[in-house]
C-alpha cells in the first residue's frame, strides 16, 4: 500500500520527467528552427506586410479587418470586391501588425517570432497527448515521441519558416490551448464554481482567436465530443463512471459548439458568406469523393515518406472512377471503418487517427478552396498519425519483446523514434535553403512540377520586380497556359496573372498584347481601380487617348484617392488642350498623399496655359522648394510672377534658372518676352 510519503515521491518523479521532456523539445525545436530563420519576406508577405496589405495602419483598420474578407481588405486601396465569402482571420493581422510595430521591416525576427508559435504548438500537443493518454502507463512517453517527429517535420516548415505561414502555428496554439484547458475539466476532480467559470471562459476565448486566425479552428468541437465519448464511458447521474463531475463539461462543449456557429454566423453577416469564395475541384459530387480520396492516401504517404518537400498545389482532379480511384475510395472506407470499431471500443489509438481525420477535414472538399492540395493542411493533422504511429509501435515491441524488460522495451521504441527524426531532420534542413528568396523557392517549386500555375506567377512578378521582362512576360504566359488544363487543380488569381503579363509586355514594347491581357484583368476583378489604370495606360502608349481617358475616369470614379490615375489623367488632358479638366481632376490631389512634383508640374502647366498666372505661381513656387535646380520650374515661376507684376521676385527665379540651363527653351523665352525688354 502506498504512503502518503511514497505519493509524493511518485509526484516528485512525474513532474521532474515532465519538465526534462519540455526542455528537450524546447533544445529541438530552438536547436532545428533557428536554421530556417533566414532569408527575406517571400511571396504574399510582401503584400500583406511591407504593403501593409494586411497590416493594421489606424484604428479604423483596426475594426475593418473584423468587418471585411481577407481579400476585400487588401484590396482596399483599389476598389471594393463584389464576392462574398472568402478568409476572415484579424487576429492574424494583429498579430504581423504588432510585429511590424516592434521590429517594422526585419524578416528574422518575424520568422522568430513563428518559431516560437510552433514551439508552443509542439509543447501544447505534449501536453494534450499526456491527457489523452491519461490513463495510459506510457503515455507521457508516446506523447514525447510523437511530440518530436511532429517538431522536426518538414511539412512544418511551410508553417514556420513562410512568414505569412503564421495564422497556421497561431491557430494551432490557440485551439490547442483551449482543449488542454478542456482536458483539466475531464479530470477525476471537482473544480470550484469560480474555477470552473475561468476554465469556460478562457476556452471559449481562446477557440474563438484560434478561428479567428484561420477558419481551420472551427473543427475543434468535434474532436472535444470525439474526447468525451473516448474518456468518460457510460454517464450515471452527475458523474462519469471515471468520477468526473459532468455538469462543467457538458458546459464547455456546448460553449465550444456555440464559439463555432457564433464563427459562421458572423462571418455570415460580416462578409456576406458561410463558406470560402472558391468553387471545388469538379462539379461533380462523385469525381470530388473521388478526388479526396486520392488527396487522403497521398497525405498518409507525405507524412511518412516527405522526400522532397514541396510547395506546389498541382493536383490530379478525378474525372472518371479508374482503379486508382478505386484503390484509393477503398482505403479511405477501410480507415473509416478502423476508426469507427475503435471509437465504439474506446480503444485508445482511435484519438489519434481521429486527431488526423478531424483536422484534415476541412481540406478533403468538404469546403471550397483555393488550393486543392497544399502540404501546409497537415499542420497541426500530422501530429495524430505520429501518436497512432508511436502507440502501434510500442503494442509491436510489446508482443515480440514480452521476455523484455519495460526500459528495454522503452529504449528500443525511442531509439526507432529517434532515427525517424533524424531522417525528418535531414529533409527540413535541405528545405531551409529553398526559402532563403523568392528566386531560389519558386525557381526550385517550378523545377518540381514546370506547370505549378502560382509559382510560375510568383516568378513572373519576382522578374517583374526585378525589370526582366522577357522572363516575367515568359512566366506569366506558361502560367496562363497551365491554368487552361482542366484535368488540374492549381490556384491561380486571373487579375494577377493578367495584370503582371500586362505590365510585362508593355514595358517590352507589345503594346496590343498588354492591352489584351489588361482587358481580360479588367474582366476578372472588374471593380478593381488599378486594373482599370494598367489598362488606360496601354491605350495611352498606344496613343489611344479617348479610350486612355475613358479609362483612367473608370479607376477614379471606383477610387477617387487613386492619385496614379488622376495624375496620368491629368497628363493627358495637358497633352490634349482640355486644360480646366486637367485642373479639376488634379486640384483633390494638392495637399494629400498624392500631391507631388508630377502633379503640381501638370496642375501648374494648366493654369498658365488658362492664363491663370496667380494659381500657376503657388505650384511653381512648390516645385521650385522641393529643387532649386529645375530651371524649367523657376522660368516658369518668373514667367507667372512677371504677368502678376511681382517683378523683382520674378527677375530673381529667372536669374536662377539661367544660371543653371540658359540654353533652356523656356529660360529664353522668359528672357525674350520680359527680361530683354524690361531692361531696354
Amino acid at each position: 500500500m502506498l504512503t502518503d510519503s511514497d505519493n509524493q515521491v511518485e509526484r516528485t518523479g512525474v513532474a521532474s520527467r515532465f519538465w526534462t521532456h519540455v526542455v528537450g523539445l524546447v533544445v529541438i525545436v530552438l536547436g532545428l528552427w533557428s536554421f530556417g530563420i533566414h532569408g527575406d519576406f517571400l511571396w504574399i508577405d510582401r503584400v500583406e506586410i511591407l504593403e501593409s496589405g494586411y497590416r493594421v495602419t489606424s484604428k479604423a483598420e483596426a475594426v475593418d479587418v473584423w468587418t471585411q474578407s481577407l481579400d476585400s481588405y487588401l484590396e482596399r486601396q483599389h476598389g471594393d470586391l463584389s464576392d462574398s465569402g472568402g478568409y476572415l482571420r484579424p487576429i492574424y493581422s494583429y498579430s504581423i501588425s504588432l510585429d511590424w510595430l516592434l521590429w517594422q521591416d526585419n524578416p528574422r525576427l518575424y520568422k522568430l517570432v513563428n518559431v516560437f508559435w510552433h514551439l508552443a504548438v509542439v509543447l501544447g500537443l505534449y501536453v494534450l497527448g499526456s491527457q489523452l493518454l491519461i490513463g495510459h502507463r506510457d503515455g507521457s512517453f508516446l506523447s514525447l515521441g510523437a511530440a518530436i517527429l511532429f517538431a522536426v517535420h518538414p511539412f512544418g516548415v511551410h508553417s514556420v519558416t513562410w512568414i505569412s505561414g503564421r495564422k497556421d502555428t497561431l491557430c494551432a496554439a490557440l485551439a490547442i490551448s483551449a482543449l488542454i484547458l478542456f482536458g483539466r475539466l475531464l479530470k477525476r476532480r471537482s473544480n470550484t464554481y469560480l474555477k470552473q467559470g475561468l476554465f469556460l471562459f478562457s476556452i471559449v476565448v481562446l477557440l474563438n482567436l484560434a478561428m479567428f486566425s484561420k477558419e481551420l479552428a472551427i473543427v475543434t468541437p468535434l474532436f472535444a465530443t470525439v474526447w468525451i465519448w473516448m474518456r468518460l464511458g457510460k454517464i450515471n447521474g452527475g458523474e462519469s463512471d471515471a468520477g468526473v463531475p459532468m455538469k462543467p463539461v457538458w458546459g464547455a462543449l456546448i460553449l465550444m459548439w456555440m464559439s463555432s456557429l457564433f464563427c459562421v454566423v458572423y462571418r455570415y453577416f460580416m462578409i456576406g458568406g458561410i463558406g470560402l469564395n472558391a468553387n471545388r475541384p469538379s462539379d461533380s459530387l462523385l469525381m470530388n469523393v473521388a478526388t479526396s480520396c486520392r488527396l487522403m492516401t497521398h497525405y498518409v504517404g507525405r507524412v511518412f515518406v516527405p522526400l522532397g518537400p514541396s510547395i506546389v498545389d498541382r493536383w490530379r482532379v478525378s474525372d472518371s472512377i479508374e482503379l486508382v480511384e478505386l484503390g484509393t475510395i477503398a482505403c479511405v472506407i477501410l480507415v473509416g471503418i478502423v476508426l469507427a470499431y475503435l471509437l465504439v471500443k474506446r480503444i485508445p489509438e482511435g484519438l489519434a487517427l481521429a486527431w488526423f481525420v478531424v483536422w484534415l477535414l476541412p481540406a478533403t472538399g468538404l469546403v471550397s478552396l483555393n488550393h486543392v492540395y497544399a502540404e501546409r493542411y497537415l499542420y497541426p493533422a500530422l501530429w495524430g498519425l505520429f501518436l497512432l504511429l508511436v502507440m502501434i509501435a510500442l503494442r509491436l515491441v510489446n508482443y515480440f519483446k514480452s521476455s523484455s524488460s519495460r526500459m528495454t522495451q522503452k529504449l528500443f521504441l525511442g531509439a526507432s523514434v529517434g532515427l525517424l527524426a533524424v531522417f525528418y531532420t535531414s529533409i527540413t534542413m535541405d528545405s531551409f535553403r529553398h526559402w532563403k528568396s523568392e528566386s531560389s523557392l519558386f525557381g526550385h517549386a517550378v523545377n518540381q512540377n514546370v506547370n505549378y500555375v502560382e509559382g510560375q506567377s510568383a516568378l513572373a512578378l519576382h522578374c517583374l520586380d526585378e525589370k526582366k521582362f522577357e522572363e516575367s512576360l515568359m512566366h506569366s504566359e506558361l502560367a496562363i497556359e497551365s491554368a487552361k488544363d482542366k484535368r488540374f487543380k492549381s490556384y491561380m488569381s486571373p487579375h494577377i496573372v493578367f495584370s503582371n503579363a500586362g505590365l510585362a509586355a508593355i514595358n517590352l514594347g507589345k503594346t496590343d498584347r498588354a492591352i489584351g491581357y489588361f482587358e481580360k484583368a479588367v474582366i476578372a476583378r472588374p471593380n478593381h481601380s488599378l486594373s482599370y489604370y494598367h489598362l488606360a495606360k496601354g491605350y495611352a502608349a498606344k496613343g489611344q487617348l479617348d479610350l486612355a481617358i475613358e479609362n483612367f475616369k473608370q479607376s477614379i470614379t471606383i477610387r477617387p484617392e487613386n492619385h496614379l490615375a488622376r495624375n496620368d489623367l491629368g497628363f493627358v488632358y495637358l497633352q490634349t488642350r482640355q486644360f480646366q479638366n486637367c485642373i479639376e481632376v488634379l486640384k483633390p490631389t494638392v495637399g494629400s498623399s498624392g500631391d507631388g512634383p508630377l502633379a503640381r508640374s501638370n496642375l501648374g502647366s494648366a493654369h498658365l496655359m488658362k492664363k491663370q498666372f496667380a494659381d500657376a505661381a503657388i505650384h511653381f513656387a512648390w516645385l521650385s522648394e522641393f529643387n532649386d535646380q529645375d530651371a524649367l520650374n523657376l522660368a516658369k515661376l518668373a514667367w507667372c510672377k512677371y504677368e502678376i507684376g511681382e517683378s523683382e521676385e520674378a527677375k530673381t527665379a529667372w536669374q536662377r534658372a539661367f544660371a543653371i540651363s540658359p540654353d533652356d527653351p523656356v529660360v529664353k523665352f522668359v528672357q525674350q518676352t520680359y527680361v530683354w525688354p524690361a531692361t531696354k
